[in-house]
């Protein structure tokens, strides 16, 4: 679940994030589709975009308090997982040069929180709420300790992602590949 937390300062001075009601999407015409136009419509080639910028694609008044998180696991009741993505990397690939066919993803991002109950499954929808109110927020700039990188795809023309509902894995190959080859 793609869900949308603000920071605020917490009685100890201390930066922390809460949940809001709000959402975003990043398939389908909204924020990589925006962020593509953003770049200049890329084709054949790789374009990245940052944290930062994907949240002011999400808020372009300015509101620099929001943070676009993904809840990994919106429901279980033994853990609660929360990611945050730091960039994403994307290769527009096209054999015709005009129609995207499909677009290959890598997304980085970082750990904000997680908890973890396996033995006792205790995580009541109230007691996540409370716990989603106070998440202690990373400082920046930090260096990313607990970084982890995913590949996925989107299928070209409609921007979602392929095979909802299945694993949603991608092979690499060509000019694609050697795009995300300088990142790691």
């Amino acid at each position: 679940m793609f869900v949308v937390f603000e920071e605020y300062q917490g009685t100890s001075g201390q930066t922390l994030l809460r949940k809001t009601d709000e959402r975003f999407k990043l398939a389908g015409h909204n924020l990589l589709y925006n962020a593509w136009k953003l770049k200049g419509e890329p084709i054949n080639k790789g374009w990245q975009i940052s944290r930062e910028e994907l949240v002011r694609l999400q808020y372009p008044d300015g509101d620099k308090s929001k943070r676009l998180i993904i809840d990994f696991d919106p429901g279980a009741d033994w853990r609660i997982g929360l990611i945050e993505p730091v960039a994403i990397y994307a290769f527009c690939s096209s054999d015709d040069g005009k129609n995207i066919d499909w677009i290959p993803v890598m997304m980085k991002s970082r750990d904000i929180l997680y908890v973890a109950d396996e033995g006792n499954p205790s995580f009541t929808p109230e007691k996540k709420a409370d716990v989603l109110v106070a998440v202690p927020c990373p400082s920046e700039p930090t260096p990313y300790k607990d970084e982890s990188i995913e590949f996925v795809y989107m299928n070209g023309g409609r921007w979602n992602w392929g095979r909802v509902g299945g694993v949603n894995a991608t092979f690499i190959q060509g000019e694609a590949r050697q795009y995300f080859k300088q990142f790691f």
